[in-house]
């Protein structure tokens, strides 16, 4: 086949089509805009609030999951479970026994040399008659007098042997018995009406605080009882009475402290 030979111009059309592909290949393509960055300026009053906001939302939070331990109710409205009306943690409650210790009223019967306390927390538990168990603390205090010997040292508590039981840390014991005990509970009515006949103030009842106070109070009130007990006052009033078939004098008598 005869090959058509190209006129100059066509070859000059063709290189102005070559040239004008090339120049659009090479153009650069139009970019797109960059995205601009969200940024928000807060000022300290506003950043303020913004925090005080989210506290809210953290408490409400917290608040609506305790309330999943609320104890459920059955079918008559009543309590399922143990009711804690207070804690029963020891760590709770401050140690009376060093302020009773110091009490200026004992001092005459040397308190500290010829006795000592226990002082225990402990739970207790009680179901009314509509069949809801509560739990409360029960606060007991024990009262033990020392026993010495005729030299004045304390007793010390021996084995078979005759040699000194130890303790645990290593030191003698020594020997004691129990004078009295007393149980104390937490009663916020009970403590106020106290409270108002011993001419103190009461702001809340239910106050730590205020319990812890009047609880303290008991506890003086109970061991001043113990060493000042009442004694018999004989007078003069005399009459005559047969009792059986013997005439007896009869005196009368009053408690006094």
């Amino acid at each position: 086949m005869t090959k058509r030979v190209r006129t100059p111009a066509q070859l000059a059309n063709d290189e102005r089509l070559r040239n004008k592909s090339k120049t659009v290949a090479e153009s650069p393509q139009p970019q797109q805009p960059a995205q601009q960055e969200n940024k928000v300026e807060l000022t300290q009053d506003q950043f303020q609030a913004l925090m005080e906001r989210l506290n809210k939302l953290e408490t409400s939070k917290t608040e609506t999951f305790d309330t999943k331990n609320e104890p459920q109710l059955n079918q008559l409205g009543r309590a399922i479970g143990i009711m804690q009306k207070f804690s029963v943690d020891p760590r709770d409650y401050s140690d009376p026994r060093q302020d009773l210790y110091d009490l200026r009223e004992l001092e005459r019967f040397a308190f500290k040399q010829n006795y000592y306390l226990n002082w225990d927390v402990e739970q207790t538990q009680y179901e009314t008659k509509y069949g809801t168990s509560f739990s409360e603390p029960r606060f007991e205090l024990r009262l033990y007098k020392r026993l010495f010997e005729d030299d004045g040292e304390p007793t010390v508590i021996t084995d078979n042997v005759g040699k000194p039981v130890l303790d645990e840390q290593g030191k003698p014991q020594f020997k004691s018995y129990l004078v009295k005990k007393a149980f104390f509970f937490e009663d916020p009515a009970a403590s106020m009406k106290e409270a108002q006949q011993l001419g103190l103030p009461v702001t809340n009842a239910n106050s730590k605080d205020f319990l812890e106070q009047m609880r303290k109070l008991r506890y003086k009130s109970w061991l001043l009882e113990v060493f000042n007990r009442p004694k018999a006052v004989k007078t003069n009033r005399k009459e005559q009475m047969v009792i059986g078939s013997s005439v007896v004098e009869v005196e009368s008598y009053s408690e006094a402290a």
